[in-house]
């Protein structure tokens, strides 16, 4: 059996279990309970006849009581029913009224960056989005005017500097466990990443990512496929190297002469995904969260050597780059920059983030 198909069978069994075993309310029992009385004392005491002869087509129906339960017995087992069955009617409507008053308080903290002339119309507000509550939308939007141009990194930097305070506006007055995040977008991987880096410390955030085969939005929890990123050999680096290129091939192939038109000079090391590579893949949220430790494990292996600034180069999809972000210690680790790929230029890395650290309290371009 496949990984996939192993997956698939766990999460069904998981669910099964889960909905086999959940915690059943008052309100279920009163009613379920209910309703039993009721169709069992009226079921006991009631007995009917149905009398059919063909060839004349005579038809003799007949309904009586069977005196099985004492008039006084019958009359109070009855009303007992139909309490319980108004009492579970009653608190269905308080639960109701109770988490419709919960919606209310809660929030959902919608961010969506369009930096893309790919962007999808259809806005993230609309998404599927499980979280209660009322949506408030964030948009950081940077899209070039025409198709022609770039996306301009120092307008994009001015856009997403305003995520922190935008959010901050949104959740005032309320408590911090009533609000949630919901995060995705279409946007050069040095944005997203910086993105994450900003929500890393939001508590109930939760990733999207555009689906381009249906044409919607997805939360990133599908099934498992079992894939994983490539370890890490730090070993290779002898003492006293400050700067290395960090190349992740996650959802495309990084190309060698692309990396040494734009650092010919500097070692590097690449984590690459099994081949086939494709963007398509990462909808589970265990495979991000093994992709991001690996991730992570190599930028704190080359702090610990020594390394002062890490260039990453990274190749993936939107919720995986927010989420390489969201794992970033800008306290212990060393320096980072994410570049931006361009197929067409030379080199194809023509700007990178400086996502702030311990060293830089502020993002800022390099070029």
């Amino acid at each position: 059996m496949s990984t996939t198909r192993k997956n698939l069978v766990w999460l069904f069994c998981s669910k099964f279990i889960e909905w086999a075993f959940r915690k059943r309310g008052i309100v279920r029992i009163l009613i379920a309970a209910g309703i039993s009385l009721i169709v069992v004392v009226m079921g006991v005491n009631w007995a009917g006849k149905l009398f059919y002869k063909d060839g004349v087509r005579s038809l003799d129906v007949s309904v009586h009581t069977t005196d099985a339960f004492p008039s006084w017995v019958y009359w109070n087992l009855l009303v007992l029913g139909l309490l319980l069955l108004v009492a579970g009617v009653v608190f269905a409507v308080w639960d109701a009224w109770r988490d419709a008053r919960a919606s209310q308080r809660c929030r959902v903290v919608v961010v969506e960056i369009r930096g893309l002339h790919s962007s999808p119309d259809s806005p993230l507000e609309s998404a599927k989005i499980s979280a209660p509550g009322v949506r408030q939308t964030v948009l950081i939007d940077f899209r070039p005017a025409s198709e022609q141009e770039l996306v301009n990194p120092e307008v994009a930097l001015e856009k997403i500097s305003a995520l922190k305070p935008a959010i901050a506006a949104l959740s005032r007055g309320g408590n911090r466990s009533d609000i949630s995040i919901v995060v995705g977008g279409l946007a050069p991987v040095p944005t997203l990443v910086l993105v994450g880096a900003i929500l890393d410390d939001e508590s109930h955030l939760t990733t999207f990512d555009w689906d381009r085969s249906i044409g919607d939005w997805r939360e990133t929890n599908q099934v498992d496929d079992g894939v994983r990123l490539g370890g890490l050999n730090a070993s290779t680096f002898g003492p006293g190297i400050s700067e290395v290129v960090l190349a992740v091939s996650a959802s495309y192939e990084i190309r060698v002469e692309d990396l040494d038109a734009k650092f010919p000079s500097l070692p590097r090391l690449v984590l690459s995904s099994p081949r086939p590579l494709t963007a398509d893949r990462f909808w589970s949220l265990e495979k991000q969260s093994a992709y991001v430790v690996t991730i992570r494990d190599a930028i704190q292996r080359l702090t610990a050597a020594g390394v002062k600034r890490i260039h990453m180069i990274l190749a993936a999809p939107s919720s995986l780059s927010l989420r390489v972000g969201m794992t970033y210690d800008r306290r212990l680790y060393a320096e980072l920059i994410v570049y931006q790929y361009e197929r067409h230029l030379v080199p194809p890395y023509p700007w990178g983030i400086l996502l702030p650290s311990a060293s830089v309290s502020v993002p800022s371009v390099i070029r």
